[in-house]
């Protein structure tokens, strides 16, 4: 029961810092200077943007990552402490799949950061460091349930 409540708590703290940080992001639409900088998921959709209205959900995420970061932020540590429950029940519960999830995401978050490595904006530096910082930390949690085959 206590690992339903963190989960629910996190979940909770995530969904209201993301329409906090949809709400920031959606500054963007009056900011067409940016388009060409802000809009890589619209850009990827193959979405041509002539009003700003076109501009898609995603986007906004980015936006406000970049200028406002408070509240992606939020988020992202929300997503965390939700995985680090869960990671903790499951290597509990099941200590080679726990293993495993602590690779895949270690692998994840670092690959993050390296996205975010040249970042010239406050928030994506912030994003850098919180996503290379839970890296390591996944990583040195991995090495304290790594057991060596007894031979």
């Amino acid at each position: 029961m206590k690992y339903i409540t963190q989960l629910l708590l996190g979940g909770i703290l995530f969904v209201v810092a993301a329409i906090c940080a949809l709400y920031e992001g959606s500054a963007v639409r009056d900011i067409p200077w940016e388009w060409a900088y802000t809009t890589p998921f619209s850009q990827l959709f193959g979405i041509s943007i002539v009003t700003g209205q076109e501009i898609s959900q995603l986007d906004f995420l980015v936006y406000a990552a970049k200028y406002q970061p408070v509240f992606p932020i939020l988020m992202l540590i929300s997503l965390c402490y939700s995985y680090f429950v869960l990671r903790h029940w499951i290597v509990s519960h099941y200590p080679k799949v726990g293993q495993l999830l602590t690779v895949v995401v270690s692998v994840l978050f670092i690959g993050a950061s390296i996205a975010l490595f040249k970042a010239s904006t406050t928030g994506g530096i912030l994003l850098f460091w919180l996503l290379l910082s839970m890296a390591l930390i996944n990583s040195a949690l991995s090495f304290k349930f790594w057991k060596p085959a007894v031979q």
